[in-house]
């Protein structure tokens, strides 16, 4: 599994170089780094995420969507985990003159190749998270298309097994919109 991550890190880095997200008519592919909110686990993380958007003629600054996720924590010097996923949700964007504020937030199904991160039982490999996303977007100041996240995501099992402490992880990435 290691040599697996490693590749999939060192060729997604080399990607974020180049773009850390394209949209194209309300689609957009992110690539974002994280460590675990959790003070007694370690973790380099990688989030990549598709997701599409849908306006409505009514209002602009609200849109409805689905997310597909593909997380990869390494839990320093113990173990590799993979987080696959599917949610929808909603993003706000309100306008302030030169730049917007954005609040995304998602819920979602996902699968965990393992039910422990650290010292904290999933309980089993099916999970849901929550997400929230808040973030600037520069429209025509300093670098035109030029947006700052973090996000906050929960996962764990809702209560449906009878372990759940849950995980907390948090993300924080800069995108530039490559519209052409």
């Amino acid at each position: 599994m290691r040599p697996i991550l490693v590749f999939l890190i060192l060729f997604l880095s080399n990607f974020v170089i180049h773009s850390q997200i394209k949209s194209y008519n309300n689609q957009e592919i992110q690539i974002l780094f994280g460590s675990s909110a959790q003070n007694n686990i370690n973790t380099k993380q990688v989030l990549v995420s598709y997701g599409k958007s849908f306006s409505n003629k009514y209002q602009s600054d609200f849109k409805l969507g689905y997310k597909i996720d593909f997380e990869f924590l390494d839990e320093i010097k113990k173990q590799n985990i993979v987080v696959v996923g599917f949610g929808g949700g909603f993003k706000k964007t309100y306008n302030l003159d030169k730049i917007n504020f954005i609040f995304d937030s998602y819920i979602g199904m996902n699968y965990i190749d393992q039910n422990k991160i650290g010292n904290r039982n999933l309980g089993e490999n099916f999970i849901f998270s929550d997400n929230i996303r808040l973030g600037l977007e520069f429209i025509d100041y300093l670098i035109p298309g030029l947006s700052i996240f973090y996000q906050f995501r929960h996962i764990s099992n809702a209560g449906i097994y009878n372990e759940n402490m849950g995980y907390n992880s948090q993300y924080i990435f800069l995108s530039v919109n490559l519209k052409s």
